[in-house]
């Protein structure tokens, strides 16, 4: 029987976004689209009916009004492959297709931040990237994602780039921009967010900061930027060039200080002014939902360097109902955030796994079956610790409702293990329930002054075992047969 933790074989590094729709095409998993398709919620319904539908990625080359222009939609949601899901982070990571997704989490955690960073290479531009002769956004498409949008959004998976005013730390972002008018886009982050973080550095010194948005970029630069599972400080693209064992070819912006991954399809640059805001959204986002009142001000980015290839591929998602690319990418950079604070914590934590479907709002805690022995504590000391510690040091978590704690026997991974521990271990009226903690949501779920404020209660279900009210062995292969039986069973039913 294949063991889920296997070391991965020798990562395939694709290099660009056409790279990676060879690879697509290479495991039956890519579409193409070559009836005109309208930006006005035509793309955005045609990639979210994808979604929905556990359909191939499409690749959409016929943009109504941007002849050349190409889109693609599902880089990285579920694959159309029923067994492996997970198969097209993978492949954005230079993974094997069939990588487990918990292999995927450790290999993230893995990486040692003092040892394993390679720094990225500076090389001439070989894309064919040229500066357009004037600034305006019009000529980019920028698609009408949902009906009821605040506007059209140029950006939902690109990477955003920004460094500290001391040059010491450049981070790669990806967040939603909506573009305002020819020469001005708006940018949505938040202070505990990295890009939001140096945001907040540039406005302590006064002065504007610069910014670079790279559309359409190697696959692996996308995921990276939009797990954030590198920490403080940790520039994202040394992480993929210690990731791939090699550095990270990057060019340089032509009237921003910053470098861009090389094979970027259209890099938009500019500058942040300090403490000018403007109105945005709504927008159909994460949770599932679009709220029409969810209208804030956000931060304007001032565009004035438009570049791009001569027949670009970008990428778009129109976020809603899982599982797109929003709780694949994002969950799984909160998974690895919060399994590190945990272990970091020494609690006895196997993983903390967001399960797509949970809409970034639902983490199953996996903790080790000698727990008790582990910790010299009871259940709900035990739970209580958790949440604490996610509370206190994850920023992420402000954007959980709810948590499960089970033992390792429950693949957190397998919606079967994790409906089954919700119904069977989680004792009637055995929830922590700590009504005031930080929040950052966009879900209907929350008040709209819990919104407002910042603050909302969050739900822990106590599904250990070991602390139930009678005792019991779970009636499972793994634990109520010899390991000798197994191993001959496991052959037997394999070969077959």
């Amino acid at each position: 029987m294949t063991d889920r933790f296997e070391a991965p074989r020798e990562r395939r590094h694709l290099k660009s976004i056409g790279e990676y729709l060879d690879a697509l095409t290479e495991h039956d998993d890519l579409a193409r689209v070559d009836a005109p398709v309208d930006l006005n919620l035509e793309l955005g319904a045609g990639v979210r009916y994808a979604c929905e539908n556990n359909l191939p990625a499409q690749y959409f080359t016929n943009i109504t009004g941007f002849p050349g222009y190409r889109f693609l939609g599902g880089l990285a949601p579920y694959s159309s492959d029923a067994r492996h899901r997970w198969g097209r982070v993978a492949l954005a990571l230079g993974l094997p297709w069939d990588t487990h997704p918990l292999t995927i989490l450790d290999r993230v955690l893995a990486v040692d931040f003092d040892t394993d960073l390679i720094a990225p290479v500076v090389v001439p531009d070989r894309s064919g990237r040229t500066l357009h002769d004037t600034v305006d956004l019009y000529d980019i498409p920028s698609p009408m994602l949902h009906e009821g949008d605040g506007g059209d959004y140029l950006n939902t998976i690109g990477t955003m780039i920004a460094t500290t005013p001391d040059g010491s730390w450049t981070n790669w972002h990806v967040c939603r921009v909506m573009r305002l008018d020819a020469q001005r886009v708006t940018i949505w982050t938040r202070n505990y967010q990295h890009f939001g973080m140096i945001y907040e550095m540039w406005k302590d010194v006064g002065k504007s900061m610069e910014f670079a948005l790279a559309l359409g970029v190697e696959p692996a630069a996308t995921v990276l930027s939009g797990t954030r599972g590198a920490p403080e400080y940790v520039d994202e693209a040394a992480f993929l060039g210690g990731w791939f064992g090699e550095p990270l070819e990057v060019t340089r912006a032509h009237v921003v200080n910053h470098c861009v991954p090389a094979t970027a399809q259209v890099v938009l640059e500019g500058h942040i002014n300090i403490e000018e805001r403007v109105p945005e959204g709504p927008f159909g986002e994460y949770p599932g939902y679009l709220i029409p009142d969810a209208i804030e001000l956000e931060l304007v980015g001032h565009v004035t360097a438009i570049s791009s290839v001569p027949e670009p591929i970008l990428a778009t998602v129109p976020a809603g109902k899982p599982v797109d690319d929003d709780h694949t990418i994002n969950q799984l950079g909160q998974s690895v955030n919060h399994t590190r604070v945990l272990r970091d914590a020494g609690l006895p934590v196997e993983h903390a796994w967001l399960p797509p479907e949970g809409a970034n709002q639902f983490a199953v805690v996996t903790v080790t079956r000698d727990w008790q022995a582990s910790c010299n504590s009871d259940a709900q000391a035990l739970v209580r610790r958790i949440a604490d510690t996610l509370i206190e040091h994850s920023p992420a978590a402000r954007v959980l409702a709810r948590i499960l704690v089970v033992e390792n026997d429950i693949d957190p991974t397998d919606l079967r293990d994790v409906v089954w521990a919700l119904a069977s271990r989680v004792r009637p009226g055995s929830d922590l329930v700590i009504t005031d903690r930080p929040l950052a949501s966009l879900s209907p779920l929350f008040t709209p002054r819990e919104r407002e404020t910042g603050h909302g209660p969050l739900v822990i279900h106590n599904g250990l075992i070991a602390g139930a009210a009678s005792r019991s062995v779970p009636a499972t292969f793994q634990q109520v047969y010899p390991e000798a039986v197994k191993a001959k069973i496991g052959k037997l039913v394999e070969a077959e």
